[in-house]
């Protein structure tokens, strides 16, 4: 089974978002000139569940959902992919302008907090960014590499934005 075939649904009361079932069909009837990709994954969010509960973790969720929402376009297409990653499809998007928009939205993310019993937290998020580059890519490569671009910010400390 492929990652693409995997991904799971959205879960529409923790989210608000799209289906993901859906974001592989708009992506396949994209043209390659059209498909940019933005993977995005909260950093160490498995403490926010540990630390203030499931609840807050869900909130915090929403809230990223929320944000998403309000600072992407209309064309643009979120889907929650489970846990605590999130993917953007940006149809007529340059490399240039998602890899912009992934750095505002890390900043946003940053300065976010998401109040708890005890004291409001801050989350922070890795952003992998790129694009089709050519008709044969299939999606799930198209994937595997926002997942690299993902992982090598993973890597070089977390809290940044990778567009290749």
């Amino acid at each position: 089974m492929t990652k693409s075939t995997r991904i799971l649904a959205i879960a529409n009361q923790k989210g608000g978002v799209g289906k993901t079932t859906t974001a592989l069909n708009l992506a396949v009837g994209l043209s390659a000139m059209q498909r940019r990709v933005l993977l995005l994954d909260l950093d160490h969010f498995k403490q926010i569940n540990d630390q203030h509960g499931h609840d807050v973790g869900d909130r915090a969720l929403r809230e990223i959902a929320d944000l998403l929402r309000k600072r992407l376009r209309r064309s643009d297409q979120i889907y929650r992919m489970g846990g605590e990653e999130f993917l953007v499809l940006m149809p007529d998007t340059s490399l240039e302008q998602a890899g912009t928009l992934a750095e505002q939205l890390r900043c946003r993310i940053e300065t976010l907090e998401i109040n708890t019993a005890a004291s409001p937290t801050r989350l922070t998020a890795s952003i992998g960014v790129t694009r089709m580059t050519g008709p044969e890519e299939s999606f799930d490569t198209l994937l595997r590499k926002a997942d690299q671009n993902m992982y090598w910010c993973k890597e070089q400390g977390r809290n940044q934005v990778r567009a290749l």
